[in-house]
């Protein structure tokens, strides 16, 4: 029996930093193959310091100078895999305790169980409760039917009996999901893994849940100790929530000068609360793990503060909060910052 790691990143220099320290202190001994698919397109001296970061962990890495989309990642990741049981993670879920991985896998190795899966909403609320109907699930299963794209363990074999599609995906009107007996009246939509989620559900695979405790909630439930920590689209720093000082898209080469994406919209409380904290982790993650002075990448270190503190203004964000979140999450984060 043989386990594998899979990770599509878009190439943070410190988001995965912050990863690798936490895979090499709590998972590295459990995993006997990490492959990585990084898909940046950051400046190149940026890109090759990444590339060089997860290969001096022995990891097999593909790359790629620009975004491919995270479930096409996945679905390139699936084809290189040979190994038997596979543990799909983000690059923004840290463990911060030891032996989770070692049980995680057991439990699908010795047939307890088929799946370990983390359940999310994530897809139209139609489409959740078709499927919560389909599967006679609770009430509260029905609200989040769907599987993420981070903390899974499973078993290869499975997951090659799917169409191997772990993109979004969208149901036009009229289209028959036999999955689930169900035809939408309007078009609707499933995020990232919500169609494989539905297509493993189909083959009737036992699963076990566990919680993926998400930064918004540790903040809500002012938890110290989490075993492990996933902040959620903490990835969109490159190319998507990050800007210049002159407002161009920050960290993508390929759009240098242009000014194309938005400002994101802080259309509530708890919109502000989750950019606040994340921009909070942005900075913590970039202080901890700056990258070398001796680096041809060493530049970008200045650069990722001022763009996010020039976000941060843009966004009409409070910077106190965001400071106060630091404080808090330098404690919770403890074990992942810690070398």
């Amino acid at each position: 029996m043989s386990r594998a790691m899979l990770l599509p990143t878009p190439g943070d220099p410190y988001i995965c930093s912050m990863w690798i320290n936490s895979y090499k202190k709590y998972c590295q001994r459990n995993i006997d193959k990490l492959y990585v698919l990084i898909n940046s397109p950051v400046d190149t001296p940026v890109y090759n310091y990444v590339i060089n970061l997860f290969k001096e962990i022995n990891a097999e890495v593909i790359h790629y100078d620009n975004f491919i989309g995270h479930g096409h990642a996945l679905t390139e990741l699936l084809e290189r895999c040979k190994e038997d049981y596979v543990f799909i993670s983000e690059d923004d879920f840290y463990l911060q305790e030891g032996g989770w991985v070692d049980e995680w896998f057991g439990e699908v190795e010795s047939n307890r169980t088929d799946m370990i899966v983390s359940t999310r909403g994530s897809a139209h609320p139609t489409l959740n409760t078709a499927i919560g109907e389909y599967y006679d699930l609770s009430p509260a299963e029905t609200e989040e039917p769907n599987f993420w794209p981070s903390l899974f363990v499973g078993k290869r074999k499975d997951l090659q009996k799917t169409d191997k599609d772990f993109e979004a995906k969208t149901f036009k009107a009229g289209e028959y999901i036999k999955e689930i007996d169900y035809t939408p009246p309007i078009n609707m939509s499933s995020d990232t893994f919500g169609w494989m989620s539905m297509q493993l559900r189909a083959m009737g695979l036992r699963y076990k849940k566990v919680k993926q405790w998400r930064l918004i909630d540790i903040v809500i439930n002012k938890l110290s100790n989490p075993p492990w920590v996933h902040l959620g689209s903490g990835s969109t720093s490159l190319n998507s929530h990050l800007f210049n000082p002159d407002m161009t898209v920050f960290g993508n080469k390929h759009k240098a000068g242009k000014k194309e994406q938005a400002l994101p919209k802080m259309t509530d409380k708890k919109t502000k609360v989750f950019f606040e904290q994340k921009f909070a982790w942005w900075k913590i993650a970039s202080i901890a793990f700056p990258i070398s002075e001796n680096s041809p990448a060493s530049y970008f270190n200045s650069r990722y503060q001022e763009a996010i503190d020039n976000t941060i203004e843009k966004l009409d964000l409070d910077m106190i909060t965001v400071e106060e979140n630091m404080y808090i999450l330098k404690h919770v984060l403890q074990p992942s910052l810690t070398r």
